[in-house]
């Protein structure tokens, strides 16, 4: 159960801003007010909607028939799986790497199938691996038909720095408060790069009257995208939790018709939540105005696009990456630019180098430590 939350943690401060990062960069939201809306957009959809991805992750991945002679081989696989995806996520989220969590879950399920009996334990074919890559490597493709309109940027995060403040901040209450409030009082939209300025000089600006048309649809956008990251990424944790529990409740290894309790869904939810609101702000700058230019009519365009594409996916069970996703349709919205400069392919080139780090690197920390407590050398009783 540790390491479960602690996967949704880091799913939470990893993926949250593929939500709201448009919102925020484009100045439409603040920074609280994101977080804020999202803490009941993702629990919403964790909750009401994951059940389904969450059965795929569980069992779609590997051949669960092999442990049926050994159920709580299975309860150490799932337990090592979450603890070597929780482990990258969160690495990867202090170095600022936006990383699908999806894959990170894929990767460390199959390390610990490899590990346990061999590569034929994974389900190789389009019932496992071959649904979930196809849909990973083909989601962000939509996104950029989506047309998008324009605009700039209007709101801006102010700053307090009043007296009273300063003096509450020196008690203990201020302490607890600056604490507890450090994830959202961060400032994530400043552009200090020469380079990123010129990169958004290249792109066409609007008037703000028209801009101004698209901050409110861009919130029901970012709200919708948020609720899909919920009811698609909670499947993340939920699907090695489920397993456990199951496994520890009737002794038995789960199969395509096991149900997931509401209370791991809720449970994960939770978590996902905390982990957005106090370290979420990281993947805020490196997925706002740090890939392309955006303004709320762009970010309007995108976040449509990958809201649509998260919550179809999540209907018929494939768990896709919703860090694909918002990346591809971000570069898609450039791309309307018509200038390929447009777009800081540096940080794109960053993006997807975590991708493919994410699956090999989260599987050999669930491998190597399922292999060091399962076949470690035991004293006979």
């Amino acid at each position: 159960m540790i390491f479960s939350f602690a996967d949704a943690y880091g799913m939470g401060a990893n993926d949250v801003a593929n939500s709201f990062a448009t919102s925020v960069a484009s100045g439409t939201l603040t920074l609280k007010e994101a977080v804020c809306i999202a803490v009941f957009t993702e629990f919403i959809g964790a909750f009401f909607l994951g059940s389904q991805t969450s059965s795929t992750i569980s069992g779609g991945i590997i051949d669960a028939t092999r442990f049926k002679n050994q159920p709580e081989l299975l309860m150490l696989g799932m337990t090592t799986s979450v603890f070597g995806s929780a482990t990258w996520v969160i690495f990867a989220t202090s170095r600022g790497w936006p990383v699908s969590s999806t894959h990170s879950v894929i990767g460390a399920i199959i390390g610990m199938g490899i590990a346990a009996y061999g590569l034929e334990t994974v389900k190789w074919g389009y019932d496992g691996i071959a649904k979930i890559v196809t849909s990973c490597n083909g989601m962000p493709g939509p996104q950029p038909l989506i047309k998008e309109l324009t605009q700039d940027e209007i709101a801006e995060i102010k700053e307090k720095t009043d007296i009273e403040e300063q003096k509450e901040s020196q008690s203990f209450m201020g302490r607890v408060k600056k604490i507890a409030l450090r994830g959202v009082n961060k400032d994530v939209r400043s552009l200090d790069n020469p380079e990123l300025e010129s990169i958004h000089a290249r792109a066409k600006k609007y008037d703000n009257d028209t801009e101004l048309l698209f901050e409110f649809i861009q919130v029901l956008t970012s709200c919708a995208a948020s609720f899909a990251h919920g009811s698609n990424d909670v499947s993340n944790a939920v699907g090695p939790l489920s397993a456990v529990y199951h496994i520890w409740k009737t002794a038995q290894v789960p199969n395509d018709q096991t149900k997931v309790a509401l209370w791991n869904l809720a449970y994960c939810a939770i978590g996902i939540d905390i982990g957005l609101a106090t370290y979420g702000y990281h993947l805020m700058r490196t997925l706002g105005n740090n890939i392309t230019y955006t303004t709320p009519s762009r970010g309007f365009a995108a976040e449509l696009g990958t809201s649509l594409t998260i919550v179809t996916a999540s209907r018929i069970g494939i768990p896709v990456s919703t860090t694909h996703c918002i990346t591809g349709a971000m570069v898609g919205v450039g791309l309307c630019n018509g200038d390929m400069k447009a777009i800081n392919w540096k940080m794109f080139a960053v993006c997807f180098l975590s991708w493919v780090i994410t699956l090999p690197a989260a599987g050999l920390l669930s491998g190597i430590l399922f292999a060091l407590i399962a076949y470690s050398p035991q004293k006979n009783s």
